[in-house]
């Protein structure tokens, strides 16, 4: 069964994280009960002994630009 997605790994990725609009790559991609989901690591630490935090997102609330992800909350909000 072929897959397609919206990203590639490596892709970088705007999403909300934490009410904050933050671009990451793409650092894997699951498929769980008809879901494709992506995974990010961010990294909030000063130095390399802190662990990065792993952020789980489904591909609909991953976007290409910061205008594709305020569009997408704009529809939503005039239905």
């Amino acid at each position: 069964m072929k897959i397609e997605t919206k990203f590639e790994i490596g892709e970088n990725v705007v999403l909300i994280d934490y009410n904050k609009i933050i671009t990451l790559p793409v650092k894997g991609v699951e498929y769980m009960n008809r879901t494709i989901r992506y995974y990010f690591y961010s990294s909030k630490a000063a130095t390399n002994l802190d662990k990065d935090t792993i952020i789980y997102r489904d591909e609909e609330e991953c976007f290409k630009s910061i205008k594709e992800l305020a569009e997408y909350y704009e529809s939503k909000q005039n239905r």
